[in-house]
């Protein structure tokens, strides 16, 4: 019996000397309210901690470099860690919605060995989702306007091609066509008419 709990301590002895231990940020770099970008660096197994306070109805976004070796996690009103975060940032940028106004904490943490100094380049940016809104409706706009007027020019040039062919083969009348015929067919008809009536014609 005690040489099962000596290695049930030896166990858990090796299991918590296997955990590595992150150094937490105490120091909080306030950011712009409209947003920022730093560069800066980070030994592995450390932390910088940056703050932005964020008025209501905004869109935050939170990037990194594409090649940046570290892991970023941001939450609200608290310092995140590795394991208690509200958000973490994958494929290099996340955007989330803020309802009401609050301050949001950024952690950047360190990839690799104490020894390796990683450069990152942090960009943190608040933006009015109304404004967002807005230029979403107009780009809608735009593509409907474009499209409409796409379609009508189509449409005039098919008729434009189409409607002298079909009139000259006959399957529709030229209303303008159709009177100077019936002119000339006049002309044709009468001509003594219009003869008499210049003979007769007092001025003459």
């Amino acid at each position: 019996m005690l040489a099962l709990s000596h290695m049930i301590g030896f166990s858990n002895a090796f299991s918590l000397s296997m955990v590595r231990s992150i150094s937490q940020s105490t120091t909080v770099t306030p950011l712009s309210k409209g947003g920022q970008t730093v560069i800066a660096f980070v030994s592995g197994g450390n932390s910088n901690m940056y703050s932005m306070d964020v008025d209501s109805d905004r869109l935050l976004t939170v990037s990194i470099g594409m090649n940046d070796n570290v892991t970023v996690v941001f939450k609200r009103l608290s310092q995140p860690t590795l394991t208690n975060y509200d958000y973490i940032v994958s494929n290099y940028s996340r955007t989330v919605g803020v309802k009401l106004a609050t301050t949001y904490y950024i952690g950047v943490f360190g990839k690799g060995s104490s020894s390796q100094n990683n450069k990152f380049t942090l960009s943190v940016s608040s933006v009015s989702g109304a404004v967002i809104q807005a230029f979403a409706d107009w780009i809608i706009g735009v593509i409907v306007g474009s499209v409409i007027a796409a379609i009508v020019i189509l449409i005039c040039s098919i008729v434009a091609v189409v409607v002298p062919i079909l009139a000259c083969c006959g399957v529709i009348s030229c209303t303008v066509c159709f009177g100077v015929r019936e002119a000339h067919k006049t002309n044709q008809m009468h001509p003594h008419q219009q003869l008499q009536s210049s003979q007769s014609s007092p001025y003459m």
